[in-house]
C-alpha cells in the first residue's frame, strides 16, 4: 500500500499542538468529492487546537476529484486497496500510532464538541470504544428527513453501555482494536456491526454518547438508498450466520425491526394465491402483519414529533422492508453456498476413518 503525505510545514499543525490524548483521525472515501470538504472544514479546526494529532484520508478507488480536493487540507493521504471501507479503515489504522482512533464518514460534518463527548466516555479500561450520534445534513430532503427520524427515535432509546456501535462517527480504543484483529474485511457492510458484537465477545465495554453528534449526508435518492439497503440485509445474514444471538436485534434495532423483511417476502410470494378465493387471505394476513409491523415503530418514532411524517414513513418503512428482503434472500444464499464449500473443502469423520 502506498501512501503520500502533504508535508507543507506551514501547514501542518498538528505537532506544535500535541494534545495530552492522542487520537488520530480516519476517514475512508471513495468518490466523495461532493461531501469531504465540508467534512474536512468541520475537523481542521480541531488538528489547529491540538485535540486531534493528525488527519488520515484513506482513498479507496476514487474516481472523481476527492485526492485533489483533500490535498488541499493538512494530513495524510493513503492510497487504499478499493475493497470497501472495512479494508480502508484498516489500512488507516496501520498507519497511525495514536492511542485513540476517530473514525467518521467523508459525508459527515462534525461538530465542535464532537470528539471531546466522546473522549469522555471513555472512563475506564474496560471501554473498547465510544460512538455518537448522527444529525441530518439534507434537511430539505424528505428522504433523509424520514432517515433522520428514525435515527434520532433509536438513538434516544440506546443506553450508554451499549452492544452496537456504527462507525460512522466513533472513537476506538488502538490496544482494543489490534487485540481483536480490525475490522473484518470480508464485510462488505455490517463491518461495525460485526466488529461490535467481537467487542462484546471479549466483554469489552462499548459506550454510546447521543450527544456526540456529526451531520452526516444520508441519502436523498430513493433507489440508492433502497439498494443500500439490501446490499446491508445481504451482509447482515452473514452477520447472523456468525453471531445467531443477534438475530433478535441489538441496542439499535429489535425483533419488531427484524420481523418486517420476512414479512414482506412472505407478501411477495403468497400474493399470487390472491388469484384463488379460498387462498386469498393468506396474502391480506401477511400484508396485515407487515402493516401493523410498521406502524408499531411509525408511532413510536412519531410520539411527540410533527405527525404529518407519519404516513410517508409508514410507506417508507414498507418500501425499504422489501428491499430488506430480497437483499436477506441473497444473504441467505450466499450463507448456504458458504456453508456448502465449507462442507466439501473439510472431510467428514467418516471420510477420515475410510
Amino acid at each position: 500500500m502506498s501512501d503520500s503525505t502533504n508535508s507543507n510545514e506551514g501547514r501542518d499543525v498538528a505537532g506544535a499542538h500535541q494534545s495530552v490524548t492522542s487520537v488520530s483521525l480516519v476517514i475512508p472515501g471513495r468518490n466523495c468529492a461532493g461531501t469531504i470538504e465540508k467534512c474536512l472544514r468541520s475537523v481542521v479546526p480541531l488538528l489547529e487546537s491540538g485535540e486531534l494529532r493528525e488527519i488520515i484520508f484513506v482513498n479507496d478507488g476514487s474516481t472523481d476529484d476527492s485526492e485533489e480536493i483533500v490535498a488541499g487540507f493538512p494530513g495524510r493521504i493513503i492510497t487504499g486497496r478499493g475493497i470497501g471501507a472495512a479494508a480502508a479503515r484498516n489500512d488507516g489504522i496501520e498507519q497511525t500510532t495514536s492511542e485513540f482512533i476517530w473514525c467518521i464518514d467523508a459525508d459527515c460534518i462534525a461538530q465542535n464538541d464532537t470528539l471531546s463527548l466522546l473522549l469522555k466516555g471513555f472512563e475506564s479500561d474496560a471501554v473498547a470504544a465510544v460512538g455518537g450520534s448522527l444529525g441530518n445534513a439534507c434537511p430539505d430532503s424528505l428522504l433523509a428527513t424520514l432517515v433522520q427520524d428514525e435515527i434520532t427515535w433509536r438513538h434516544t432509546r440506546m443506553p450508554e453501555v451499549v452492544n452496537f456501535l456504527a462507525s460512522g462517527n466513533v472513537v476506538y480504543r488502538r490496544s482494543a482494536i489490534q487485540q481483536v484483529g480490525g475490522f473484518d474485511e470480508s464485510f462488505r457492510w455490517a463491518h461495525d456491526a460485526e466488529l461490535a458484537y467481537r467487542f462484546r465477545s471479549t466483554n469489552r465495554e462499548l459506550r454510546f454518547r447521543k450527544n456526540a453528534v456529526v451531520l452526516h449526508h444520508h441519502f436523498t435518492k430513493w433507489h440508492a438508498y433502497l439498494f443500500k439497503q439490501a446490499a446491508y440485509a445481504k451482509n447482515r445474514m452473514l452477520l447472523y450466520q456468525r453471531y445467531p444471538q443477534n438475530v433478535r436485534g441489538d441496542d439499535y434495532s429489535s425483533l419488531i425491526d427484524h420481523m418486517q423483511p420476512p414479512l414482506a417476502l412472505g407478501l411477495l410470494l403468497t400474493l399470487p394465491l390472491v388469484m384463488f378465493p379460498s387462498l386469498a387471505a393468506i396474502p391480506l394476513v401477511v400484508f396485515v402483519l407487515l402493516v401493523t409491523c410498521a406502524a408499531i415503530t411509525t408511532v413510536s418514532v412519531y410520539k411527540g414529533r410533527p405527525k404529518l411524517r407519519m404516513i410517508p414513513f409508514l410507506l417508507f418503512s414498507v418500501i425499504r422492508s422489501t428491499a430488506r428482503a430480497a437483499g436477506a434472500c441473497h444473504g441467505i444464499v450466499a450463507v448456504i453456498a458458504m456453508l456448502l464449500r465449507s462442507s466439501e473443502a473439510s472431510p467428514t469423520q467418516q471420510d477420515l476413518v475410510q
